[in-house]
């Protein structure tokens, strides 16, 4: 029979392996976004349009990281039993 001990270092490991892959993408992702701006800069020699791309890369992160904030507060409202990491 598996210990409450045991259950929870395999679901922290998960975790971990679960959270370690998403800041590698996290940071793949950053660093393609750059990259293509340096791209950018080079090919046309405009800082205006390595401006423009990357800010175009990293607008649907500023855009969805609002929505979610909203989403989350009208979930821990609605839900009852649901818990918030913040308090308001």
């Amino acid at each position: 029979m598996e210990t409450a001990v045991n259950s929870s270092r395999k679901f922290s490991r998960k975790f971990l392996l679960l959270w370690s892959g998403q800041l590698i993408s996290v940071i793949g992702s950053g660093l393609t976004s750059f990259g293509l701006g340096i791209y950018v800069f080079e090919q046309t020699g405009k800082a205006s349009a390595m401006a423009l791309v990357t800010l175009l890369a990293f607008m649907p992160s500023l855009l969805l990281s609002r929505i979610s904030l909203f989403c989350n507060d009208a979930i821990c409202k609605h839900i009852p039993g649901f818990s918030c990491s913040y308090q308001h």
